[in-house]
């Protein structure tokens, strides 16, 4: 066999690699923000309705384009807000575990946690969906928390 005869054989072979690895990654499962678990002892807000004040509120709109610009993110967007009563724990230790949970859970279901704040987490899956984890205090230390899912495509 000739270089050239080798050389686009090899190609040939590393161009259907390349395409089987990228379709296989954007053929899994689409999820919606319905078959993502909630925390337990969240409690749905009502669309408007917010626990943390309107600076927090503003911090989450700007992540949340900040991502759908940085990612290049033109699709469906969801967000569902809930409010998770604050235990014994402190705002901290209660924050952190919330976010365990779901690193637990998503992790499990195929996803992968691609980037963690104190604040938010977002996470991927294999069909390029991102999903950002807001775990959010009050305006005071002692308020309940407020948990906001948001899935963009």
């Amino acid at each position: 066999m000739t270089h050239a005869k080798a050389f686009l054989s090899f190609n040939a072979g590393l161009c259907f690699w390349l395409v089987l690895a990228t379709t296989g990654c954007a053929s899994a499962p689409r999820v919606t923000l319905e078959q993502i678990p909630v925390y337990p002892g969240a409690v749905a807000l009502v669309a408007g309705q917010h626990v943390i004040d309107a600076r927090s509120v503003a911090f989450v709109v700007d992540q949340g384009q900040a991502l759908r610009r940085n990612f290049k993110l033109t699709g469906a967007h969801a967000e569902s807000n809930y409010r998770v009563p604050r235990s014994n724990e402190s705002a901290d230790a209660q924050r952190t575990a919330i976010k365990a949970w779901y690193f637990e859970r998503l992790d499990q279901a195929g996803w992968r946690s691609n980037y963690a704040t104190a604040a938010y987490a977002t996470y991927v899956n294999g069909a390029g969906q991102y999903l950002t984890i807001y775990v959010m205090s009050g305006a005071m230390d002692a308020d309940d928390f407020e948990l906001i899912l948001a899935l963009d495509e």
